[in-house]
């Protein structure tokens, strides 16, 4: 049974470093301005180069993003206190219209 995290359908934590992934971004949604729903894997990375805290974000197999330093903190802890390395939540692709980058926000409420 896999992991999945509850939201409340607002999608209010936002993802970083999503301009490093804009082409992965780009082959999930397709061309043009979007908001398309989708399924995040939250996955705890501890072997990151740059933070052994940090938590990748994954869309269809795709890394798309991650979490910031604090809010990777408190999740990892939240999804390590369920004995996994890895959660599935809701999560929303935004943007992309007259060059503009995408961006990806999660439904994670739920977890607090």
């Amino acid at each position: 049974m896999r992991g999945v995290i509850r939201g409340n359908g607002r999608f209010q934590l936002e993802a970083v470093g999503e301009s490093h992934y804009q082409p992965a971004l780009r082959a999930i949604v397709g061309k043009g301005e979007v908001e398309h729903e989708c399924e995040a894997e939250l996955v705890l990375e501890d072997d990151n180069p740059h933070s052994n805290q940090a938590v990748r974000i994954d869309v269809q197999g795709k890394t798309v993003a991650y979490l910031n330093h604090d809010n990777a903190r408190k999740y990892r802890k939240q999804i390590a206190r369920y004995g996994r390395t890895r959660m599935f939540c809701a999560a929303k692709i935004f943007g992309g219209g007259k060059g503009r980058s995408l961006g990806i926000w999660l439904d994670v409420d739920g977890m607090r």
